[in-house]
């Protein structure tokens, strides 16, 4: 009786493993939604204290917590902030793309919800070369505390 294992048994697992692996590769979601964000002359400070991060695409969709929105529903959100806390910042991560009147439509329904802290976001001058467009997470900061 030999103690010699066969290899075939093996390499046939392995070869299952690796079908398996590709297989569930392709069906992983990507989260995010693709901005290019506009680059800066200038390094811009960031901010503290609680924000609602707002998402838009280059075709003009409003996006929170990485789902599409509507204007009503992006007001009604803007107020729920507003309530829980008025120094809530508003940052607006939008395409470059973007035309300016969706962006000043956010704005003006920040300031309707009663929310005065503003800003755009940006890429940081460090990744402005040789930095493809990512996947944005859009979400706000007490849903990212949250997990």
């Amino acid at each position: 009786m030999s103690n010699r294992l066969d290899g075939s048994a093996f390499s046939c697992v392995l070869l299952l493993i690796i079908a398996f692996l590709l297989v569930e590769s392709s069906l992983v979601n990507k989260s995010g939604v693709n901005i290019e964000l506009p680059a800066p002359d200038t390094e811009l400070p960031g901010i503290t204290g609680p924000s609602l991060v707002v998402g838009l695409d280059d075709d003009g969709r409003y996006y929170i917590a990485n789902r599409s929105v509507s204007d009503e529903a992006l007001l009604k959100s803007f107020k729920h902030a507003a309530e829980k806390d008025p120094d809530t910042a508003v940052i607006i991560v939008a395409d470059h793309k973007t035309q300016v009147d969706r962006i000043a439509h956010a704005s003006a329904l920040t300031y309707q919800a009663g929310l005065k802290r503003i800003l755009m976001a940006t890429k940081s001058r460090r990744n402005v070369e040789n930095d493809p467009p990512a996947q944005t997470d859009i979400q706000s900061s007490d849903e990212s505390q949250k997990r």
